[in-house]
């Protein structure tokens, strides 16, 4: 892409959240969204060898991709043959979206957590009852960071306790 709408670009899991915060806002009230990892419509023009996202950005990237996308409730999609590479990854998503249903059919509060790294995809996924903090490094680099939740949040039955649910 040319320079010129270098400014379009989400370069960080911090504009990642930005956006979808900002996409989110937009929907009409009850509206849910998908999001594609991967998409015969937008990968098939491609030539071989670079028409999967793993091959596009890599493997790491593609997983973090799917836990942010499969994570943000509402529905995710990849096309057939997308989900090599990850098959192990989908089925811990899958689980948490069945046992966390704040994951899974909560709302999003985007302006509930801050971090102090911009690689860092933070959100805090919410239903009346309970509410999680989804975390995700963006970058290739190992990231130590500080998120900061607002105090009012209930993280975990009605504390302020965390549990790595990921690992």
């Amino acid at each position: 892409q040319s320079p010129a709408y270098e400014w379009r670009r989400v370069r960080n899991g911090a504009e990642l959240a930005r956006w979808f915060r900002d996409y989110d806002a937009a929907l009409p009230a009850g509206s849910v969204s998908a999001h594609f990892i991967d998409v015969h419509d937008t990968m098939w023009w491609l030539l071989p060898g670079n028409w999967w996202r793993r091959e596009q950005i890599g493997i790491e990237a593609t997983k973090a991709a799917l836990v942010v996308h499969a994570l943000r409730g509402g529905a995710y999609m990849t096309f057939v043959g997308g989900e090599v590479g990850i098959e192990a990854e989908l089925p811990r998503v899958h689980e948490l979206r069945r046992t966390r249903l704040e994951l899974g059919l909560g709302i999003a509060d985007y302006d509930a957590v801050t971090c102090d790294d911009d690689a860092v995809y933070c959100v805090i996924r919410r239903t009346a009852d309970s509410a999680a903090l989804v975390a995700v490094n963006t970058s290739d680099r190992e990231v130590r960071c500080r998120c900061t939740v607002d105090p009012t949040v209930p993280l975990t039955d009605g504390g302020r306790r965390l549990t790595d649910l990921w690992n």
